[in-house]
């Protein structure tokens, strides 16, 4: 393009500018878009599977919306990889969720990390989750989120998981003891499942919470509210292979309840005196201190 014609269509730009025509627009868009990329961000999910079985790798793109809400960006490549080794590439859909096909080889708590591959139009972004392959042989621990919460904010945070999806910010300080008898508990004999009641969108909060506070590696999942509605996770869990949950540690009856009622070993945290009456074979203890005793 000649000079001239590059100072007539500077000229054009201007006057439609100041005239507020949304051919402006038009014709700046090019350079506008090519600055300016979506602030997105990339959430990871956790996958339980024992070795050998084939998985998926699952990872959600998106950008805040109005009233809270998570609109998916579809189109746009991102690369996944476990332990630090690429996998492959694949392309977030319409929804915002990418896929991957993975058979795990490696036993242990794995991490996965998903990266947005030079996009132009969404900002560099990463995520990361945990690939957790266990074993049938070693024993699976149940953790009630209840139990390692102080006890005045545990219902108001447990209504808040069920009826809304909130950040991790919105979850409390933990019991200072919890962390470090669940590290033991973890280290030496124990795989972690993380219990919560609430909606699945409450999953990543709970999720960034624990690794937020120190928590040892484990898988958050969530129960709906009610004993029937845990008797039929229990079963799914055992439907999938998972016959080894040996132990739950909680602070309600009803955790204790179920738990007894199938032979699982049960530890209730109870603080101070609560007038509630749990089953006899549930050992009921005042601190986090003292759980690994019963265990």
């Amino acid at each position: 393009m000649s000079t001239n014609k590059k100072t007539l269509m500077n000229v054009f730009v201007v006057m439609l500018v100041a005239v507020g025509l949304p051919g402006a627009w038009i014709a700046m868009s090019p350079t506008a878009f090519a600055e300016e990329r979506v602030d997105a961000k990339l959430v990871v999910e956790d996958v339980l599977i024992l070795p050998g079985k084939a998985t998926q790798l699952k990872a959600f793109l998106y950008r805040d919306g109005l009233l809270g809400k998570h609109i998916g960006l579809g189109g746009e490549p991102i690369d996944f990889f476990v332990q630090t080794r690429l996998l492959g590439q694949t392309m977030t859909g319409g929804d915002g969720y990418a896929y991957l096909d993975y058979t795990p080889r490696l036993r242990g708590n794995l991490s996965i990390t998903a990266k947005v591959r030079d996009s132009p139009r969404v900002s560099a972004q990463e995520g990361t989750g945990l690939l957790l392959v266990w074993e049938r042989r070693r024993p699976i621990l149940l953790v009630d989120i209840g139990a390692l919460l102080p006890v005045d904010a545990q219902s108001d945070v447990m209504q808040s998981l069920i009826s809304l999806s909130m950040g991790s910010d919105f979850l409390p300080e933990p019991n200072p003891e919890a962390s470090f008898e669940l590290e033991k508990l973890g280290e030496f004999y124990y795989n972690l499942v993380y219990l919560y009641r609430g909606n699945i969108e409450s999953n990543h909060a709970v999720q960034s919470w624990l690794k937020q506070h120190g928590f040892p590696p484990g898988i958050p999942m969530m129960v709906q509210p009610g004993p029937k509605a845990f008797i039929a996770f229990l079963e799914r869990m055992y439907e999938d292979g998972w016959e080894n949950v040996s132990a739950g540690i909680g602070r309600t009856v009803e955790f204790a309840e179920v738990l007894v009622e199938r032979r699982i070993q049960t530890v209730i945290i109870q603080e101070t005196e609560s007038g509630k009456r749990f089953p006899r074979r549930a050992n009921v203890v005042t601190g986090w201190k003292k759980v690994r005793r019963h265990l």
